[in-house]
């Protein structure tokens, strides 16, 4: 067994912020030079929180030792000038606010094929997970029957309950990532797994980031226990590309020194339908960040209806983020996960696409051993991203508005499925009507559905005078790529409704022969031969 890390709660005397429902980013404090506001101090390494505290005659708020070296104070403007000014400080950033992103077999478990992974084959009985993950979030409900929730700590003022999940955010996370496999509710990419609950926001889903900064520093504390910790929330912000040193960045510098230690972040690419560079932490090279596809039906293909919200199978969710800093995509619409009471909910939004990442993190570190350096956090992410489906793939996704094509999150095992020869005419097209005489372009898809780089032959029929329009052999396609191919169609000596067909034929033999042939109706319109005499003008007196 692991070693169980203390149970700390953390009770600060501060007033209520009410923040509204769409607020992502706020600063908080008044106008006034004597106005008492917080911040994080980030002091260089071997000074003593303790001591500048002392020094500046501020109140102490927090103390950080393991994802930084500082503290969170409350000073007036003229006090945090001198602490800025003080050489035992790197930076000083005032205090933010940071809110949640979330507006039988759920369907974003069966997508991604959480049920035939190698390392927990989820067939009716209970498969503990022997991982703990951190779902720094809202708490999560320690009694609710699906969840193995190992403990947790609270860095929330106003949380009457301790960790105890009083919003249902962290609860819906945990169960994505790590509901029992026990025959009653969902469950999770991870089954059974360990979840810890690190409640760093509100009942109200929103948080600073001096407690978020305090939630990283207590996982990172017990880094030998953690392996992944999942961050569904976030602010604004960006990536310095220097872990936070640049832009007086706490939250990532923090993050970064966490990482250091082994431990994989997932955090929710942002739900505003922009660019996710714009947001923290999602824009951080150190993450792993998640955005989130409609999916209605568990499959692909785009044949799903909308359920809980108006969206499009398989494709971007409306709502999501996008952009260079999106690593994977993942299921996060009605997903269908835990509540507190014991009950069950579907949610929407990337802090929902996100757990499913983070379940499959710990799959992957199960079968090829824990991170113990930023390093191994890489191997995690490009092990996901490896086994990941390309977005193009006709099991992708589509609708993402940039040219940074992030693949969608697949678990199953490589033996679950048999590798399949499948090419698929998908489209035959041609313009309607045509004129007799003319010569037609028409126009065939074709897409590589299967495991293996295919050689085809292609023929186009006219199958109402039963002739071959065109022939062409020895056609390559690699596997998941999509071509069209164009044929000319003398339409001389034919006429009315002809029905055209385009029929592939792999080389080596076909698994899946269903979807090996299309075809269309054109009607040629006949010419007529006919001069009219329209009429006839002379003077009526000669």
């Amino acid at each position: 067994m692991w070693k169980v890390p203390a149970i700390v709660t953390v009770v600060l005397l501060l007033s209520s912020v009410v923040v509204p429902s769409a607020l992502i980013y706020a600063e908080p404090g008044g106008n006034s030079d004597q106005a008492l506001k917080r911040f994080v101090v980030v002091l260089k390494d071997g000074e003593h929180p303790s001591e500048l505290a002392k020094s500046h005659q501020v109140e102490k708020l927090r103390q950080y030792s393991h994802a930084l070296n500082g503290l969170a104070v409350s000073a007036s403007s003229s006090q945090i000038e001198k602490i800025r000014n003080d050489p035992r400080v790197l930076f000083v950033e005032e205090d933010k606010v940071f809110t949640i992103f979330s507006q039988s077999l759920p369907t974003g478990i069966n997508r991604i094929d959480a049920d035939l992974n190698a390392i927990s084959n989820i067939d009716g009985v209970n498969d503990s997970l022997d991982i703990d993950i951190a779902i720094i979030d809202t708490g999560i409900d320690p009694n609710h029957p699906d969840l193995n929730v190992a403990g947790g700590v609270n860095y929330v003022n106003s949380a009457p309950n301790g960790w105890v999940d009083g919003h249902g955010h962290g609860t819906h996370v945990a169960g994505t990532v790590a509901a029992s496999d026990n025959g009653i509710g969902v469950v999770g990419v991870a089954p059974d797994a360990r979840v810890w609950a690190i409640k760093v926001l509100d009942d109200n889903g929103s948080g600073s980031l001096i407690d978020i900064i305090q939630g990283i520093d207590y996982v990172t504390a017990y880094h030998s226990i953690f392996d992944v910790a999942n961050l569904s929330l976030g602010g604004s912000g960006y990536d310095d590309g220097n872990c936070g040193y640049s832009n007086f960045d706490s939250l990532h510098r923090a993050i970064c020194q966490s990482v250091s230690k082994g431990i994989v972040y997932v955090v929710a690419a942002g739900n505003s339908a922009s660019d996710a560079a714009n947001s923290i932490p999602a824009s951080y090279d150190e993450v792993i960040t998640v955005s989130a596809v409609a999916d209605f039906d568990g499959a692909p293909g785009g044949n799903g209806s909308p359920t809980c919200r108006t969206d499009v199978d398989d494709t971007l969710a409306d709502f999501s983020n996008y952009g260079y800093d999106v690593d994977i995509a993942a299921p996060g619409v009605c997903i269908l996960s835990s509540l507190p009471g014991g009950a069950y909910s579907s949610w929407s939004g990337t802090s929902m696409a996100s757990p499913h990442v983070a379940g499959a993190a710990a799959l992957y570190i199960l079968e090829n051993g824990a991170p113990i350096d930023q390093a191994g956090v890489e191997q995690v992410k490009q092990g996901l991203l490896d086994s990941a489906i390309p977005q193009s793939s006709p099991d992708g996704f589509t609708g993402d508005p940039d040219s940074y094509a992030e693949p969608l999150l697949y678990v199953g095992s490589p033996s679950s499925q048999e590798p399949i020869h499948d090419i698929a005419v998908t489209t035959i097209d041609a313009p309607i009507p045509v004129t007799q005489g003319e010569i037609v372009r028409i126009d065939v898809t074709v897409v590589n559905q299967g495991d293996f780089d295919e050689t085809f032959d292609l023929t186009v029929t006219d199958e109402t005078d039963a002739v071959t329009i065109a022939t062409e052999n020895s056609i390559s396609l690699a596997s998941g790529s999509i071509s069209t191919l164009s044929y000319n169609w003398d339409t001389t000596l034919i006429s009315g409704d002809h029905t055209i067909s385009a029929d592939s034929s792999v080389v080596n033999g076909e698994t899946d022969t269903a979807d090996n042939s299309k075809s269309m109706i054109v009607t040629i319109d006949e010419l007529i031969h006919d001069v009219a005499t329209m009429d006839i003008n002379a003077p009526t007196t000669a």
